[in-house]
């Protein structure tokens, strides 16, 4: 056997050649993981924008949210007998009634030395007041009459109050201002026909 013709029987195809390269193996492998990669970072990106297509659910309903809604408990005097309120928590709501309205009626007032009312300082008012004796209600609850409470605003039986104001002022005899302000206090009548209409005007 002459070497000639093992040299030509040895000898390889140029791409066999490179195919079977070490260097080639390595070139592809790292191709490989680079087409790999890339379609990770695809398939994150389609994601990414259908998660922010996806509609973002409601959230879910809270119970009481503000102290001042638990005035509902004797504003919408219906609400007692589905907390189970007692004769005496009866008389002590409806003496907090007579008191707020009392108050609401001197939001407004201006002391000396004050500037003359306006919307925004009767509401800011109205609203610490209301907060007020929200809180003195809770603390005439039960456990579990609060625990009732927060359910039927959770299932928006009840919802939250919100306070309506306004001033406005006029001349007398074309010299003296004076002014007037009005509170409404909007809440939810539970038991009664109209169970959103609002509250009689303070």
């Amino acid at each position: 056997m002459n070497t000639a013709t093992v040299a030509s029987k040895v000898r390889l195809d140029p791409k066999k050649a490179l195919h079977a390269s070490p260097a080639f193996k390595a070139a592809s492998v790292c191709r490989y993981f680079i087409v790999a990669a890339f379609a990770f970072l695809c398939a994150g990106a389609l994601s990414t924008v259908a998660a922010a297509d996806a509609p973002t659910p409601p959230p879910a309903p809270k119970g009481v949210s503000n102290p001042g809604d638990y005035c509902t408990v004797f504003l919408a005097l219906k609400v007692q007998p589905a907390l189970g309120i007692t004769a005496d928590q009866a008389t002590k709501l409806a003496d907090l009634k007579t008191k707020l309205d009392e108050d609401l009626k001197h939001v407004g007032d201006a002391q000396p030395g004050e500037q003359p009312p306006t919307s925004r300082t009767v509401g800011r008012k109205a609203r610490a007041v209301v907060q007020d004796y929200g809180k003195q209600t809770k603390a005439l609850l039960t456990a579990d009459q609060d625990a009732k409470l927060q359910d039927l605003f959770k299932n928006q039986s009840l919802k939250t109050i919100v306070i309506h104001t306004n001033t406005s002022r006029h001349r007398v005899n074309g010299k003296t201002t004076e002014y007037s302000f009005n509170v409404e206090l909007e809440y939810t009548h539970y038991g009664e026909e109209k169970a959103d209409a609002p509250a009689d005007k303070k």
